[in-house]
C-alpha cells in the first residue's frame, strides 16, 4: 500500500484483523505493527528474499540476468527483522519474458501457494521452512529511476532492462536531443564498434528501428515513443546535448 503507515496502523488497531496479506510489500513494515499481538503479517514476495525484497522485484530479477524467479510466501516479523518462510516455488525466466509476462506467471504460482496454506496460517499451525534475517536495509522501495538507461552498460544489460519495463509498464527511459524517449522493444545486434561513444545511433531504418552503440555490443531498438515529435538520426547520441559524436573516419548508415 502507498498509504502512510500511520493510517494503516490506526486502521489495523481499529478493525482488529487477525491477518494482513500483502503482495510484494514495497516498504518494510514498522515495528509498531508487531505490537499488535493478534496480527499476522503475511507477504507474498515475487523474488528471492532478502535479495529482491520490496518493490519492482520481478524487474530487478530480469535486469540481473537471473535464470529463475523465486516465489516466497513468508511472515514478516518487523520487530525481529526476520522473515519466516512458509512456502516457496519458482518459475524459469525465459529469454523472451517481459516483466509483465513473468509477473503474471509468478503471481499465479504465488496464489496457489497461498491457497494451499491459508487455513494453516489462519489456525496458527503452519510450520516454517526456515527463518531469514530480513531488515529495513534489505527492503528496496519501488523506484522508477531504475528504468533509466545507462548506455555505458552492455547491450545485454540494456536489453534486459527494456524487456523488464516494456508495456504495460511504460518502457525504459532515456533522453535524446532534449526530449524524453521511452524504449519498448529491443534485441541484441551486430556488429560492435568499440570506437563509438556509448549511446550513439549507428543507423536508423523503418519506422522505429535504431541501432545504438553501448558499452559493449550493439542494441537494436525495435519500438519506442518520444516526446516532441523528433525523429532520431544516425550520429545523434542519447543522454547528450552533442548531436554528432561519431569519430571521423567511422562509417555510419
Amino acid at each position: 500500500s502507498r498509504r502512510p503507515w500511520e493510517e494503516i496502523i490506526s486502521e489495523v488497531r481499529k478493525q482488529g484483523p487477525q491477518l494482513a496479506l500483502s503482495i510484494n510489500c514495497e516498504h518494510f513494515p514498522p515495528a509498531q505493527l508487531a505490537g499488535i499481538k493478534e496480527l499476522q503479517w503475511i507477504n507474498l514476495n515475487l523474488g528471492e528474499i532478502p535479495k529482491y525484497s520490496g518493490g519492482l522485484s520481478v524487474q530487478r530479477a530480469i535486469m540481473s540476468g537471473d535464470m529463475k524467479l523465486e516465489i516466497v510466501l513468508h511472515q514478516i516479523k518487523p520487530d525481529l527483522n526476520r522473515a519466516d518462510i512458509i512456502a516457496r516455488d519458482s518459475t524459469p525466466i525465459l529469454s523472451e519474458d517481459s516483466g509483465f509476462a513473468l509477473y503474471s506467471r509468478a503471481i499465479e504460482l504465488g496464489l496457489q501457494l497461498l491457497k494451499g496454506r491459508l487455513q494453516g496460517i489462519i489456525l496458527g499451525n503452519e510450520e516454517y521452512l526456515e527463518s531469514i534475517y530480513c531488515g529495513p536495509e534489505d527492503w528496496a522501495e519501488a523506484d522508477g529511476g531504475i528504468a533509466v538507461i545507462d548506455w555505458n552498460r552492455t547491450a545485454f544489460d540494456i536489453h534486459n532492462l527494456i524487456r523488464a519495463f516494456t508495456c504495460p509498464y511504460g518502457g525504459a527511459i532515456s533522453q535524446i536531443l532534449g526530449c524524453q524517449i521511452r524504449i519498448l522493444e529491443s534485441r541484441i545486434a551486430n556488429p560492435f564498434n568499440p570506437d563509438l561513444i556509448p549511446g550513439t545511433i549507428i543507423s536508423a531504418f523503418g519506422k522505429h528501428n535504431l541501432d545504438v552503440a553501448t558499452g559493449s555490443g550493439t542494441l537494436r531498438i525495435l519500438d519506442y515513443k518520444i516526446r516532441g515529435g523528433i525523429k532520431p538520426a544516425p550520429g545523434d547520441c542519447f543522454e547528450s546535448e552533442i548531436k554528432r559524436q561519431i569519430p571521423e573516419g567511422v562509417a555510419i548508415e
